[in-house]
């Protein structure tokens, strides 16, 4: 029984969005959900987009981007944890999933400032962006049914190199999305989501962790309290 819908944002760059920094978490029920997801009814599940301005830089500004994260995966940057050093990943990492850091909670990555300035500045003019990654879902890879107990951010993904199809897909609460070049969505991480890839080309993403909206003083409580 799902516990109410959920909306998608869409925000299409001009010119033309896995999961990272998801944990696999499971064993809440209906009201434990409506407190770890920002309490039922005082917000909805997805803001609205014009809620975010200030994240139309990275939309603007994709395929600059796009190009510094390419230049990664050419790199072999890109890639699985060495031995189980990111125990929250390692189910990810089984099936496929890459990613490199570019900031989490505070703490710019020091390889990520080097290697990508443009999109490392893009992203520190953004207070509201509170963690980011590159993130890497090839052929055949796919995430299993999960969600973050965590219910002080938003999860934005910006499809950066995609393979524009709808058999590349993320399912959120029952609902399936998929990533396309430039475009951006965000979602509630606390619902289950999966995700999977039966393109033959890999998808590359942007995922960004954001600050609730101000109008949702209940998340902004969340962040502010138990904020990483």
């Amino acid at each position: 029984m799902r516990r109410r819908p959920l909306t998608f944002i869409f925000a299409a760059a001009a010119g033309s969005s896995l999961l990272a920094a998801d944990r696999p978490f499971h064993g809440h029920g209906a009201a434990e959900h409506a407190v770890l997801s920002q309490f039922e009814g005082a917000a909805a599940a997805v803001s609205r987009s014009d809620d975010f301005p200030q994240l139309a830089p990275l939309r603007e500004n994709w395929q600059t981007i796009r190009d510094e994260g390419l230049v990664l995966i050419t790199e072999g940057a890109v890639k699985a944890a060495d031995g189980r050093t990111d125990a929250a990943f390692n189910s990810f990492f089984r099936t496929g999933w890459k990613r490199f850091y570019l900031a989490w909670y505070g703490r710019p990555h020091p390889s990520a400032l080097e290697r990508c300035p443009k999109t490392m500045a893009l992203l520190s003019a953004i207070p509201d962006v509170k963690a980011a990654m590159f993130a890497l879902l090839p052929p055949g890879a796919r995430l299993g049914r999960h969600r973050d107990p965590y219910a002080g951010s938003l999860r934005y993904h910006l499809g950066l190199l995609t393979p524009n199809s709808d058999d590349c897909f993320i399912e959120v609460d029952g609902e399936r999305r998929s990533w396309r070049d430039g475009d951006a969505f965000m979602f509630d991480e606390t619902y289950i989501h999966q995700a999977e890839n039966r393109n033959a080309k890999d998808r590359l993403i942007l995922f960004c962790d954001v600050r609730p909206a101000p109008n949702n003083p209940v998340a902004r409580l969340v962040d502010v309290v138990f904020g990483r």
